[in-house]
């Protein structure tokens, strides 16, 4: 079998965001990278326009969004973007800004991002990105450099942590200080026997020790979509609430109505209302806001988006409410082509009448591959040029899998060797079995249980993050079936 990993970079439909919350959504995060977003997870992400729509957040325009790569594995026949160059309009002419290089391995992994920007002559470096990821495509490690003019500086540096279904369980993230990298923060997050997340945790390093900082807890129906989530903040002793959301669905698992809640004292008092209707298709149609006054909602704002034939979303309005009748505010419209690429998409203000904003235009290639993007503001009479960015593309690698025999069990050295504070251990077996991977340290004492299940014959990576441990030897013993091995590794900080 066939299959092709691929990493890509679209930028389609104009469609820039940076952690969109969708209250329908999967809420696999850290509230901070989701609320603020860090360096890691500023991506050029794959976005379709009927989901912003449904994120109840006005759309910062993407051009004024710091573009940054994105590395997932990608379906079959997808193509690899090759780089991108942003240029700007200067009344007569397109002028060089910004560029985009990316790398891959020989798996297609996003490994390695350079930003660029044009000094009038020649591109310059700027910003770098690297990223490693482990057996299973997961990234487990991201650096930030910037460039001083002659050479790359580290920054910033990310690692996660994974379980044994893909979920990530725990991240970190250090700061350069000059000569070595240093905790900064600290997040954890556990999850049900349906793969949901459950529990989160974020943490800040006070110089010495983790300190409690946030903490969110999440509830599921039978169908596994979340009904409520409680934030609660560290006072320096317990946790106090902070916020609530509930939210309910009808028979096919769209949300209809969502309710925020703060608190007060020991309860909770309502605080803003969201309530939705679908189509036939399940395309949301209408979306209306509502506001507290005193034991009473009160209209804020409605939402209304159609669909072509296609469920391609062609029109959304937004609506405010003037205590008597639903006022027209704010427009957009989409145009798109035979192969459902959107071509076109245009916002409009009322003030009277509708009155154009902004504009974007798309151009594809015949694998349907976004290849130039143009935007573009109003002057009163005529669409003026702002900004323009040319994408290019390259066919991934293929990789064809051949089923590995393996023959004989074996546990590698973990590397790197010594290290600090994580390390990587590999392990094979050629057969199914119960595993047992444990850190014990120097004396005998168990540290840790890295691995505790039964697994089928193959090989596996194991990532063991000692932060909270000192410097010191440690051991890490596997027991499979009849198989025993015992390895040393070193921690120094």
């Amino acid at each position: 079998m066939k299959l092709i990993f691929t990493s890509i970079v679209l930028l389609l439909f104009c469609s820039l965001i940076i952690f969109s919350q969708d209250k329908n959504a999967e809420h696999s995060f850290s509230k901070k990278r989701f609320a603020e977003g860090n360096k890691k997870d500023k991506k050029i992400i794959l976005f379709d326009k009927s989901d912003y729509r449904s994120n109840h957040l006005k759309l910062e325009h993407p051009s004024s969004i710091k573009l940054k790569g994105i590395s997932k594995n990608a379906s079959v026949n997808e193509d690899l973007l090759a780089g991108f160059t942003k240029q700007i309009w200067n009344n007569s002419v397109w002028i060089n800004d910004t560029k985009y290089i990316p790398t891959y391995d020989g798996t297609n992994y996003l490994v390695d991002k350079v930003w660029q920007t044009w000094n009038g002559s020649e591109w310059v470096n700027s910003e770098r990105e690297m990223e490693v990821h482990d057996g299973n495509g997961n990234w487990t490690e991201w650096i930030y450099y910037t460039w001083d003019g002659s050479k790359w500086l580290e920054n910033e540096k990310e690692t996660q942590i994974y379980d044994g279904n893909g979920n990530w369980t725990e991240w970190f993230e250090y700061i350069w200080n000059g000569s070595a990298w240093v905790n900064n923060e600290r997040e954890t997050q556990s999850y049900d026997g349906n793969g949901n997340w459950i529990e989160w945790l974020e943490y800040n390093w006070n110089g010495s020790a983790w300190v409690n900082n946030e903490r969110r807890t999440q509830v599921y129906d039978g169908s596994g979509n979340w009904i409520e989530w409680i934030d609660y903040s560290w006072n320096g002793l317990t946790w106090e609430n902070s916020d609530r959301e509930t939210q309910s669905y009808d028979g096919n698992n769209n949300w209809i109505e969502w309710f925020d809640y703060n608190p007060d004292n020991l309860l909770w008092v309502l605080a803003d209302r969201w309530t939705r209707v679908y189509d036939g298709n399940s395309n949301w149609i209408e979306e209306i806001d509502y506001d507290r006054s005193s034991s009473d909602w009160v209209f804020d704002n409605k939402y209304t988006q159609s669909y072509d034939g296609n469920n391609n979303w062609v029109e959304w309005i937004v609506f405010s409410w003037d205590n008597s009748s639903w006022i027209n505010s704010e427009k957009e419209n989409a145009n798109y082509d035979v192969n459902n690429n959107q071509i076109k998409w245009t916002n409009q203000t009322w003030s009277g009448s509708w009155i154009n904003v902004w504009d974007n235009i798309f151009s594809y290639d015949g694998n349907n591959n976004n290849t130039e993007w143009i935007y573009l503001e109003w002057n009163v009479s005529d669409w003026v040029n702002k900004e323009k960015y040319i994408y290019t593309f390259s066919s991934p690698t293929e990789i064809i899998e051949t089923p590995e025999i393996i023959f004989d069990y074996n546990l590698s050295n973990n590397y790197p060797n010594p290290f600090n504070p994580s390390t990587t251990i590999q392990y094979q077996i050629p057969e199914d079995g119960f595993v047992s991977l444990k850190v014990y340290d120097i004396i005998g004492s168990e540290v840790t249980s890295l691995v505790n299940q039964y697994q089928t014959q193959g090989k596996y990576t194991i990532n063991f993050n000692a932060f909270n441990l000192p410097s010191g030897i440690f051991i890490y013993q596997i027991k499979v079936n009849a198989y025993t091995s015992t390895k040393k590794m070193t921690l120094l900080k």
